[in-house]
């Protein structure tokens, strides 16, 4: 499948904010009001998906972060103790799970530790994620909004305040691989996506979900893209592959009121009673949440 790859040339003429580098561009924004331009920019250019966090951890998934040797064997042997131990707990008539991504998604659900990181195809679903949790840094966010509001620059304020991260990776980067340095040849593909096809997982459907899947030795994903980038450099072109979006933790609140009146709330994306739970009680915790 041919993937659309945005341009960082194109990106510059629609007068993006950016500091790019190698195929990587971050955007540092000082409010939550300049995110739907940002992607909407980016998603006029080229096919993304999307990730949110709400702190800056390397892009590894929490089986790569647990095993750091023997990780074919030890991928292999998890996967078969969870086939084994999920026996008659699926409930009557399960669905067939024979597709090592079909077992891999079923226990991302449930908490399983599973080479898979989530995305969503939506920017909006991944600030959700990245805003959702409430900070530790409530002191420092009330001393940086009393600040900005005693007529401080913001822009100065804001700068060494502490952010949440939304992350885009071009779609593209399936038929791409890492170089062992810039200006050598790609020595191999290093990641797949993953969309699953069974419907045990209603979450996945409503948050617009799939994973992403290393292939090879290479798990972070933010470090290897730029050697990913190294041959296309030498043909110059200035390709977009991966995105770093920051924004201000003090920007949560208005971040979560406007996601809800898009209809970007725990109720659409949990469909269950947990998700009816933590909607209610974000409307306690925020003001004018409705």
């Amino acid at each position: 499948m041919n993937y659309r790859v945005a341009e960082y040339s194109e990106y510059k003429e629609l007068r993006g904010k950016d500091d790019w580098d190698s195929g990587i561009l971050k955007v540092h924004l000082s409010s939550w009001n300049d995110f739907h331009d940002v992607t909407a920019r980016l998603l006029d250019l080229g096919d993304f998906i999307w990730r949110g966090q709400k702190i800056d951890w390397p892009l590894i998934s929490r089986f790569d972060r647990l095993v750091k040797s023997d990780r074919k064997a030890k991928l292999r042997n998890h996967r078969e103790a969870f086939v084994r131990s999920i026996q008659g707990r699926r409930g009557n008539n399960p669905p067939k799970l024979d597709k090592p991504k079909e077992i891999w998604s079923l226990g991302q659900h449930h908490g399983l530790a599973t080479p898979l990181l989530d995305w969503t195809e939506s920017p909006f679903v991944a600030a959700y994620f990245a805003f959702e949790k409430k900070s530790v840094n409530i002191l420092t966010n009330a001393t940086i909004a009393g600040r900005i509001i005693n007529g401080e620059n913001k822009e100065t304020v804001l700068k060494d305040a502490p952010k949440r991260f939304i992350y885009g990776l071009s779609e593209d980067i399936v038929r791409w691989g890492p170089s062992r340095s810039k200006g050598v040849k790609p020595y191999d593909h290093f990641i797949k996506f993953v969309r699953p096809d069974s419907d045990e997982n209603p979450r996945l459907l409503s948050q617009r979900g799939l994973y992403t899947e290393p292939l090879s030795s290479d798990i972070e994903i933010d470090k290897i893209v730029g050697l990913c980038y190294a041959e296309d450099e030498k043909k110059g072109f200035s390709r977009i592959i991966f995105v770093k979006i920051d924004i201000p933790e003090v920007e949560r609140e208005n971040c979560l009121r406007n996601l809800n009146r898009m209809n970007i709330n725990h109720t659409t994306l949990f469909p269950d009673l947990t998700g009816a739970a933590e909607y209610c009680n974000l409307k306690l915790e925020i003001k004018n949440y409705s």
